[in-house]
């Protein structure tokens, strides 16, 4: 198993109030954009894709804002970014994924702390569980590869018998953690998760990626930083 890649959380404007979220016995993460970045690494295979058709990509923290609707919805929103809209987005696709390296622990990098974040909450006996919209076989060889383990439970889109994004994915975890939502947490970036856990409804904390501050329909319960503040809002 290889060693965690380390990333760091820059500032972003997080002054959400600290309130006490006792009581909880259970806390869910996202794990994209929440535990791991990939953002650096798509931000290297845009970059490359748009200067052979005669672009040139963002910097990374306006990059982070073009990211969503998947491979496909990426690649146009950066072709646009650039003032590439002639270019065929399905071409430009092609080259974007043949700049993605090939190793999983190319593709991602493990936020800083994390790793200590998740030994903290399990020694504290809080059960850790972990949601993501990708394939069983393909979560588990990410988490292998970035080093991550300690998880009680890993609900992957294998396990919801609906589209994705889909509420189901917490509930089921809150089951698997032998617990209710109004005992957990839920831990993610995105305006989406924002929505999967009002849509339980679950207590939502947004950890806010770094150079990204997104505008959220759904208001969350506390904003954080880095894995160094979640710890301090959760334990």
């Amino acid at each position: 198993m290889s060693r965690p890649h380390a990333a760091s959380h820059t500032p972003c404007d997080a002054r959400s109030p600290r309130p006490s979220l006792a009581p909880h016995d259970a806390i869910i993460f996202d794990l994209d954009g929440t535990l791991i970045d990939r953002a650096p690494c798509l931000h290297r295979a845009a970059s490359r894709m748009l200067r052979e058709f005669g672009g040139l990509a963002p910097d990374l923290a306006t990059f982070r804002t073009l990211i969503g609707g998947g491979h496909q919805g990426l690649v146009r929103s950066s072709l646009a970014n650039a003032g590439l809209n002639q270019i065929d987005s399905d071409a430009a696709l092609e080259r974007f994924r043949n700049h993605i390296p090939a190793g999983l622990s190319q593709r991602a990098e493990v936020f800083g702390g994390v790793a200590a974040m998740i030994d903290t909450l399990k020694r504290r006996g809080i059960r850790v569980g972990l949601t993501t919209k990708k394939p069983r076989r393909a979560a588990h060889r990410l988490l292998d590869a970035m080093g991550l383990s300690g998880f009680d439970c890993i609900v992957t889109a294998e396990d919801v018998d609906a589209p994705m994004p889909n509420a189901a994915l917490l509930a089921i975890a809150c089951a698997a953690l032998a617990t209710v939502p109004e005992r957990a947490i839920f831990v993610g970036d995105s305006t989406t998760d924002a929505h999967l856990a009002a849509a339980l409804p679950i207590r939502f904390v947004h950890v806010c990626p770094a150079g990204r501050s997104p505008r959220l329909a759904v208001a969350p319960v506390v904003t954080v930083q880095s894995p160094a503040d979640l710890l301090k809002v959760l334990i």
